[in-house]
């Protein structure tokens, strides 16, 4: 047999059937019914579009944040490791091949659950505060993949602005020698009679109208 004799068995394909060519071949609108947008050439629909219609997608309820950056890591607990038994190293790569975590993601992650004995150095990107804590107290050793992140600094709280002074009033600015001489100023001469105070306008003396003469 030669590759220029190969054919497919009988019956598995079939001939394409050419429509609207006639009453005999799917009629002559070609199944697509009369008119309308689904009945013109080159027409497509995308998924999910209802028509004009609100969507499905559009009508279910949103809840909560997806975030697109979030890492996802191996958790192992302290416990799980000691069934590793004596070794002197574990890595990421062990605990897939003893079948304690099945996918590593983004690192492996220790959390402190349960007790630990061994005193194996432990290759981790993250370590809980307890998990530390208890491995080191057990003679062992956790080493940071990447170094330990540094703590982040607190923030600083704003300091309290300081108050105003107190403004004094005006008469306490005053000083005394100011005062005295106020007391020490000549009494004011009295006024003569007929002379109107500064200030104030002279009334106007009416004229005598002159009646035409005789």
């Amino acid at each position: 047999m030669r590759l220029n004799e190969l054919r497919p068995p009988v019956g598995q394909t079939h001939k394409v059937k050419r429509v609207a060519r006639g009453m005999g071949s799917g009629g002559r609108r070609g199944g697509r019914g009369d008119k309308g947008q689904k009945s013109r050439s080159g027409y497509s629909r995308r998924l999910g579009f209802e028509g004009g219609q609100n969507p499905l997608i559009r009508r279910l309820p949103k809840r909560g944040f997806h975030n697109l950056f979030k890492k996802e890591f191996a958790i192992v607990n302290l416990d799980s490791l000691a069934t590793l038994g004596d070794v002197k190293e574990i890595t990421a790569q062990l605990l897939i091949e003893k079948g304690v975590i099945h996918k590593l993601h983004a690192g492996l992650r220790v959390l402190g659950g349960g007790e630990y004995t061994g005193k194996a150095v432990i290759h981790a990107n993250h370590f809980s505060e307890s998990a530390e804590k208890k491995i080191v107290a057990a003679g062992g050793k956790a080493e940071w993949i990447g170094g330990k992140p540094e703590p982040k600094p607190e923030p600083k709280k704003p300091e309290p602005k300081p108050a105003a002074p107190a403004k004094e009033s005006k008469k306490e600015e005053a000083a005394p020698e100011a005062k005295a001489e106020k007391k020490q100023k000549a009494p004011k001469e009295p006024k003569a009679e007929g002379q109107a105070p500064a200030g104030e306008k002279k009334p106007k003396e009416k004229k005598e109208k002159k009646g035409p003469e005789a």
